[in-house]
């Protein structure tokens, strides 16, 4: 094995054994939790292994033709109480949130301060929302979707 392969399998592994403690530690949260907390709990031990600034996380109905996107119930780190409101203001012009809810399952990631609608762009910058990463799940018994975003500012990589 070539000196770079042998660092590349190191640190493969050494990520490898980060995941597997994030998951057992996950686990225990799920056991010792109450399902309220889980959630911001379980971002705070994924926070190790993918590092964000911010996070939401949430049930939401998708848009249709005669309404915007709506957030029902959400959870947040390191985002103003204010934050689903303020989104709420601008959300059915929200082209990431229409990205995300039409693709259910499937990791959708963006970065910069690049949305066509000016409400949305100046939201995002004030909220430094530069580099967006989303996954999105039906909920087939309650007709919502269930959504996690994670969200680092323009000073990140």
């Amino acid at each position: 094995m070539e000196e770079g392969d042998e660092v590349g399998a190191k640190a493969s592994m050494a990520t490898l054994k980060a995941f597997n403690l994030c998951v057992l530690h996950l686990g225990r949260l799920a056991r010792d939790r109450g399902a309220s907390r889980f959630i911001a709990d379980g971002l705070q031990v994924f926070r190790q292994l993918v590092p964000f600034a911010s996070a939401w996380w949430g049930e939401m109905s998708a848009s249709d033709a005669h309404a915007p996107p709506k957030s029902w119930m959400h959870g947040r780190i390191d985002l103003p109480e204010s934050f689903a409101a303020e989104w709420h203001k601008s959300a059915g012009n929200d082209k990431f949130s229409h990205d995300t809810l039409s693709r259910p399952g499937e990791v959708v990631r963006d970065s910069g301060f690049t949305d066509p609608d000016e409400e949305v762009d100046a939201f995002a910058r004030r909220h430094e929302l530069y580099h967006l990463m989303c996954i999105t799940f039906e909920l087939p018994e309650s007709g919502l979707m269930f959504f996690v975003c994670l969200y680092r500012g323009s000073d990140a990589s």
